[in-house]
């Protein structure tokens, strides 16, 4: 493909009317344009693959034997999806250089878009094939920000060095004139899109998806009835919408459903510190993503006091209704606020002169801490947000997907993050 870029800065600060000052030392104006290509996750996706796991009934006695099938046909006008992006920002420095920042303003434009899409199985040996998507584009714009701070005392003794980051994000599907005779299209009309791959899955939650993607609004809407309590039997009470007298929980664009969350945070945030104090120093580590919601599949599956199944472990969150004995039927009952707080990191440590002769010139030991702390109200098992869907198949791990327009969905196969305490010995020779 053919990639151009260009950018160019004014370092207003080295110009003649520039009044120098103690105050802001330097200020440069920065901008930019360019155009890339990715040329998606992996080098199989314009070739036909075989998968694995597929039962086949085989010989006599109608017994399953387990063997291989076609998993994707072959697509040889596969190309790079291309993104143009602009940038503008500032860059300064104060008080004689101890406050330093940027401040950027961005603008991506995806076109083409790689994305595994259905395909018609009684006419192809398989029911998907990668593509490039003609009739949209993906938007992604927000501001980073960059502030750090360098504190030292008269005496060198001690240093504080902070870094403060923050960033917004806003990414949106838009919908585009497709060319006449387009293939792959991703909008068969005006109505939102479903993937059916985005339902929570089995046992008894086929075929229900979660995720809305609708033209010229954020990507990551997840979608469902909204939940206003339990009946006196125990079922749940979902809101009338369309306000007809009754609830239609059908799947997809159903009267009764609408947005109720979005996967993708509104800004985040990052911390980081560093500390002096002669031999001793300390450092620590605080990120957090703010305005993301998540839907809870454990809840989905295992808090419900269901009838239906007997199960031992059942999952009482701060939700938990024993009144609710209704079969599971996912609602915005089950998605949670999921913004976050974490202590990612925290190190202490002392360095020691070694004695003369020893062969060592200095030794250092610390101690590192991992995960030290979340803050949050989320209750599943990872309040970070998900950027992407592997699909409701075998509990969340399809073999083909990865699909970045159903961000928000917090499969069972995600595990719990995990604390880890080191301890370390640093040796200068």
């Amino acid at each position: 493909g053919y990639f151009p870029s260009i950018s160019a800065g004014w370092n207003i600060h080295e110009e003649d009317f520039w009044n120098k000052n103690d105050i802001l030392n330097t200020l440069k104006v920065v901008a930019g344009f360019g155009r890339n290509g990715n040329d998606a996750a992996n080098s199989l996706e314009y070739v036909p693959t075989i998968g694995g796991n597929q039962s086949y009934t085989f010989g006599t006695g109608d017994r399953l034997t387990n063997g291989t099938a076609p998993s994707q046909i072959a697509n040889p006008d596969l190309r790079w999806e291309t993104k143009g992006e602009f940038n503008a920002g500032i860059d300064f420095a104060l008080l004689n250089y101890k406050l330093t920042g940027t401040f950027d303003y961005y603008n991506r434009v995806t076109s083409d878009l790689l994305y595994n899409v259905a395909v018609d199985a009684s006419t192809n040996q398989a029911d998907r094939t990668w593509a490039n998507l003609d009739d949209v584009e993906l938007q992604n714009a927000g501001v980073e920000l960059t502030l750090s701070y360098n504190m030292e005392s008269d005496d060198k003794s001690f240093t504080w060095s902070p870094t403060l980051t923050f960033g917004t994000y806003n990414t949106v599907l838009n919908k585009v004139e497709a060319p006449e005779g387009s293939q792959y299209v991703f909008f068969s009309s005006d109505a939102p899109a479903f993937d059916f791959e985005t339902s929570p899955g089995a046992p008894g939650l086929n075929n229900d998806p979660m995720i809305a993607v609708i033209a010229g609004q954020p990507i990551g809407q997840i979608w469902g009835l909204t939940y206003e309590g339990v009946d006196d039997n125990g079922n749940f009470i979902f809101a009338d919408i369309d306000g007809d007298g009754t609830v239609d929980a059908s799947p997809g664009n159903s009267p009764d459903k609408s947005v109720i969350g979005n996967g993708l945070p509104s800004f985040s945030l990052g911390f980081a510190n560093g500390f002096t104090y002669n031999d001793f120093d300390l450092s620590f580590f605080l990120r957090g993503d703010f305005g993301h919601d998540l839907a809870n599949m454990y809840r989905t599956f295992y808090e419900p006091n269901t009838n239906s199944r007997t199960m031992e472990n059942i999952v009482k969150t701060d939700y938990y209704d024993e009144n609710l004995t209704a079969a599971s039927q996912f609602s915005s009952h089950y998605v949670e606020d999921a913004s976050y707080m974490v202590l990612d990191n925290l190190t202490v440590g002392y360095r020691f002169t070694a004695p003369e002769g020893s062969g060592v010139t200095a030794a250092r030991v610390y101690l590192t801490g991992r995960n030290l702390l979340w803050v949050t109200n989320y209750t599943g098992a990872d309040p970070q947000p998900r950027y992407n869907d592997t699909g409701a198949t075998d509990n969340g791990n399809s073999s083909f997907r990865n699909d970045p327009l159903a961000p928000g969905i917090d499969r069972r196969s995600q595990y719990f993050t995990t604390r880890s305490i080191t301890f370390g010995l640093n040796l200068d020779f």
